[in-house]
Parts: structure tokens; C-alpha cells; sequence
């Protein structure tokens, strides 16, 4: 049977980021963080997608990125362990 994780939101803080997120992200280098980017799930579309004006928190000790869909508009997120 499959897991529901629930991740807890944090408060974002300027550009969408909380400031450990912010740390995490800007510690992957841009190539891989552009992969990341584009390849997200929509569960409206169905589809991988790319995760637009994306924002960040810490959950875990992982990066929970957190976006809209660049077709459908519906929040996506993606982690990033």
C-alpha cells in the first residue's frame, strides 16, 4: 500500500523560499536545478511539467519545491531528497 507523506509548509519568506530552503537550493548547481524544475507531476494534466514561480521549504531534511503547472496553472510540488 502507498504512503501519504503530509510535509509541512513552513513559512516562506521573500522569492517563495524559506531561508533554509533558499540555502539548500542555491547549493545545487544551476543545470540540475533547471532539470528539477522541468520535470514535475501534474495530477490535473497528468503529465511531467514544469514548475513555475517555484518557492521552497525544509520538511524532514528535505527540499519540498513548490509551484504552479506551466500548462494547467495547478500547484505542483516536487521533493528534492
Amino acid at each position: 500500500m502507498a504512503k501519504i507523506l503530509r510535509f509541512h509548509t513552513g513559512e516562506p519568506h521573500h522569492n517563495g523560499f524559506t531561508p533554509e530552503a533558499r540555502q539548500r537550493w542555491e547549493g545545487i548547481p544551476p543545470d540540475v536545478r533547471e532539470l528539477l524544475l522541468a520535470n514535475a507531476y501534474c495530477a490535473v494534466c497528468k503529465d511531467v511539467t514544469t514548475i513555475l514561480q517555484p518557492g521552497g521549504t525544509m520538511d524532514h531534511g528535505a527540499l519540498v519545491l513548490r509551484g504552479h503547472c506551466a500548462t494547467c496553472g495547478h500547484p505542483v510540488a516536487r521533493v528534492v531528497d
